[in-house]
């Protein structure tokens, strides 16, 4: 689901932590190694998503957060924060043939460039804390 969550909305921040879960405490952050992705460029992307990039003239570029049952891409657009929120039961999380990173979700796709070594590890470690889930 795509969220606008550039401002304080409770009810918003409960259906989020329903659907991929709270966000991780201070020991498990620092267990992991972090959560948080370093800065990924988005590529391209599904109609809506790409419909919101397109607004300004910023790089389009997002960051991921780890949560215990998903994640969570941000970007931003103009002045507004957005979250493409992905749990991992309904999400398809891929490397494809091209070299990039396709995330999809209830008809949002997204591809992300990582052609950076830290942006590779990232998803290196994030696909080896899925194959811990299943």
């Amino acid at each position: 689901m795509l969220h606008n969550v550039s401002y304080n909305k409770p009810e918003l921040e409960r259906t989020i932590n329903r659907e991929v879960g709270s966000p991780f405490g201070f020991m498990d952050r620092l267990k992991r190694g972090g959560i948080g992705s370093p800065k990924l460029w988005i590529h391209s992307a599904s109609q809506e998503i790409f419909d919101l990039l397109r607004l300004d003239s910023n790089n389009n570029t997002c960051n991921i957060e780890l949560r215990p049952h998903g994640m969570i891409l941000r970007f931003r657009s103009l002045l507004e924060t957005y979250a493409l929120v992905l749990p991992f039961q309904s999400s398809d999380i891929r490397l494809n043939g091209q070299g990039f990173y396709e995330l999809s979700n209830q008809g949002h796709i997204i591809y992300l460039l990582a052609s950076r070594e830290n942006a590779r590890r990232y998803f290196n470690k994030m696909f080896r804390e899925l194959d811990e889930l299943i």
